[in-house]
């Protein structure tokens, strides 16, 4: 039987081992796999597979849109900025689904109607 421990040294090792490869940006892949791990484990989502997709996806977002964020940080670090997105990125993006998902069209239809 597998424990969260041995799933987070499987992951660690791969994405070790990943970072190795030259074809990866492994400053990147490092960056996005602290911030999606933070992600995880600041997660208040107690379904095991949501949190594992939200990481992936964290994981993900984190490693390719990270060196592109880094143009804007003051500091020029890509295992910066590869974490900053891992780890926001899904949370902003739960937020919004859930501001949408509360949203009442009608009145917000009826707000811009009387301008303001």
């Amino acid at each position: 039987m597998q424990t969260q421990a041995t799933d987070a040294a499987v992951t660690a090792a791969i994405v070790g081992v990943l970072s190795a490869l030259p074809i990866i940006n492994g400053d990147a892949l490092i960056g996005a796999f602290a911030g999606a791990a933070v992600f995880a484990l600041s997660s208040t989502d107690s379904v095991m597979w949501r949190k594992f997709a939200y990481m992936a996806l964290s994981l993900l977002l984190g490693y390719l849109l990270g060196p592109d964020i880094t143009e804007f940080l003051p500091f020029r670090s890509v295992t910066a900025g590869s974490f900053i997105v891992s780890a926001l990125i899904v949370t902003a993006t739960v937020m919004v689904i859930d501001r949408v998902r509360t949203l009442d069209l009608a009145d917000l239809i009826s707000r811009i109607r009387r301008g303001g």
